[in-house]
């Protein structure tokens, strides 16, 4: 009985080979393909728009920077102006 069972599993396995895929896994595999394309572009698009994300920080910084420095010197020029005015 054990051998008939066997044989009758080995047998199906043949005939599940021979006849190949099935058409809805042939068309979710190409699903899968499509979509692991898509996710690969996103993640590209995502990689990029992070750069460009780190460079816009990076010059905000700058200016930022740029601008404190400034506004240190202004109230210098006027605290020095103020005393000047007083004297």
């Amino acid at each position: 009985m054990r051998k008939l069972i066997i044989g009758n599993i080995v047998s199906f396995s043949f005939l599940l080979v021979a006849c190949g895929p099935s058409k809805e896994l042939v068309q979710s595999r190409a699903k899968i393909d499509s979509l692991r394309m898509v996710v690969t572009q996103l993640n590209s698009r995502v990689a990029e728009l992070n750069k460009e994300l780190n460079n816009q920080q990076q010059q905000m910084n700058a200016m930022q920077s740029s601008n404190d420095a400034q506004i240190s010197q202004m109230k210098n020029q006027y605290a020095i102006a103020m005393q000047e005015a007083s004297d």
